[in-house]
């Protein structure tokens, strides 16, 4: 028993003396001032789920467009005016109703001027899902089109063609949309 007790305390010394003699580079303090904390933040934004039912042209009290808006204030936050470096949006529609959509998201001001649009043409459900996905990118650049964002709207219309829609047509057209946004603290 005392042989494997000196040979378990050898080991134990051993590997002790390997933990307090092994090296370790010089530490840097002076490195935290280079220190750039770069973070991205992922947020779902709006979604939307319209029937094509809801489209029925033979009701005159309905539209063949929807529009759905979601107030901006996250870009008049301090913390995202200072700190913003890039944003990133994802837009998917599907579509499942037998005609074609027309979509446009836009970025407008307080007053509601339009400062930055993207169009988007959904095909018709042929029996396949049709699914529409646009990127939108603001690099750093372009930042100060987000700082003056006040509302973000999503409009979807319903093109002309055939076959009319009714109270029992089927199908719908979805839309959803995250962001991500690319933050650099320093």
């Amino acid at each position: 028993m005392t042989t494997l007790r000196t040979i378990l305390i050898f080991i134990g010394c051993f590997f002790t003396g390997l933990l307090v003699n092994s090296c370790v580079d010089d530490v840097d303090f002076d490195q935290v001032d280079e220190f750039i904390l770069e973070p991205e933040i992922e947020l779902s934004l709006a979604f939307f789920d319209f029937r094509a039912s809801d489209f029925d042209e033979f009701d005159p009290g309905n539209s063949n467009s929807y529009i759905d808006s979601t107030r901006a204030d996250l870009f008049s936050q301090d913390f995202f005016d200072m700190n913003l470096k890039a944003a990133e949006f994802t837009i998917i529609h599907a579509n499942t109703v037998e005609r074609a959509f027309e979509a446009k998201i836009l970025f407008k001001d307080e007053g509601g001027s339009v400062l930055y649009s993207v169009e988007v043409d959904i095909p018709a459900y042929d029996g396949e899902e049709k699914e529409v996905t646009t990127l939108i990118y603001f690099d750093e650049s372009q930042i100060g089109i987000l700082r003056n964002t006040y509302t973000i709207t999503a409009e979807i219309t319903l093109l002309p063609g055939d076959p009319p829609l009714d109270a029992t047509s089927q199908g719908a057209i979805k839309f959803a949309s995250s962001a991500i946004f690319y933050m650099g603290f320093e």
